[in-house]
């Protein structure tokens, strides 16, 4: 079957699909003796040339699947998005039906549940200046390299009853131009716009709040540290940073008092509210995070 500029409607958008779909191995429907319920299998493959995923791209993907009653599992998941590759497995279990016989005689079938799913990717090598285009940071003058794994479950279409577990890194990135950190970085004078050389971020999603449970980047200027939570439904922000500029760069407001030692040492706490569109960040006295758990 060969596809061309389609899609799916769930609770994530499958769009601008083009590629082929080949279904072999078996399809049957058995007959249980017990119950005279009937069973379907079923097993296949697809080669997708071009895809969108919640409006993300992935070319070249392929994919191998089968099913057995109401469990379908998508394995052997690969391919190519911004520049890197993806793999992973999915696991959908499909709501089972109920039949009903009404009064005359005639039957109906009856959704009694949501689909439960589960799964896992990875992301390698994934070009940040080319994501950033299918995203609102479209226009903004940032660059590097990220990669992650994420293992994620949920039910139905709900944002809330999605759950993640992952871990992220960012290789040579210029991320200045990041809402969150352009909130930082404006807070201080002589600050040069550096590459962060390296970092890692560990997090996790449910309740319809990201929660950034670490937050590590460094570059030749300053090493962040931070931690804090984002709700998905508004991007509401709730996060803390600790920073360490070198010592020649400054907050443009000097406060004296409690921060009169960290100026020396060029060690700061900021917290960082409002949303992900528009954050406030503030120089604080708070404790220090501890975040190497």
């Amino acid at each position: 079957m060969k596809l061309l500029d389609c899609g799916f409607k769930t609770g994530i958008n499958f769009d601008d699909i083009t590629g082929s779909l080949i279904l072999k191995g078996r399809y049957s429907v058995a007959t249980e003796p017990d119950n005279n319920a009937t069973t379907n299998y079923m097993a296949g493959s697809g080669k997708i040339s071009q895809i969108r995923v919640a409006n993300k791209l992935i070319s070249n993907l392929s994919v191998t699947f089968s099913q057995e009653k109401n469990h379908v599992t998508f394995y052997d998941i690969k391919g190519n998005s911004y520049n890197g590759a993806l793999s992973g497995f999915f696991v959908i279990s499909l709501p089972e039906l109920t039949q009903t016989i009404t009064s005359n005689n005639t039957s109906t079938l009856t959704n009694m549940q949501e689909y439960e799913y589960q799964g896992k990717i990875e992301l390698v090598g994934i070009d940040i200046k080319e994501f950033r285009r299918d995203t609102p940071l479209g226009n903004k003058d940032i660059s590097g390299k990220f990669s992650a794994e994420l293992s994620f479950n949920g039910k139905g279409t709900s944002r809330e009853a999605l759950n993640v577990q992952g871990k992220a890194s960012i290789n040579n990135a210029q991320l200045w131009e990041v809402p969150v950190f352009l909130s930082i970085y404006n807070l201080f004078t002589n600050a040069e716009k550096s590459t962060f050389k390296e970092g890692d971020i560990k997090l996790t999603v449910s309740d319809g709040v990201m929660n950034i449970r670490r937050l590590i980047f460094s570059s030749n200027d300053v090493v962040l540290k931070g931690a804090g939570k984002m709700k998905l439904s508004d991007g509401s922000l709730d996060m803390q940073f600790d920073a360490k500029f070198l010592k020649s760069i400054i907050p443009k407001i000097i406060i004296i008092g409690w921060i009169k030692d960290l100026i020396i040492k060029g060690l700061y706490t900021i917290k960082v509210e409002g949303n992900w569109d528009n954050p406030q960040a503030e120089i604080k006295p708070l404790p220090f995070l501890d975040i190497f758990k």
